[in-house]
């Protein structure tokens, strides 16, 4: 459960509020509408990145 919590904890930092903003030309932790739709897309990303992360790690143990 850990590793889901790391993936959604970068997920926000890294992609949603610094890098996409950054590429996009837009200002940086600027927080509106379309982020905050952009933020829960990246939480689901995260989120299920996260999940399958563990899950193939588990069947390598």
């Amino acid at each position: 459960m850990n590793s889901v919590v790391i993936g959604l904890g970068l997920t926000v930092v890294l992609e949603a509020l610094i890098l996409m903003p950054l590429m996009l030309g837009m200002p940086l932790f600027v927080v509106d509408t379309m982020a905050l739709f952009s933020l829960m897309g990246h939480l689901v990303y995260g989120l299920i990145l996260g999940l399958i992360a563990v899950r193939v790690l588990r069947g390598r143990a």
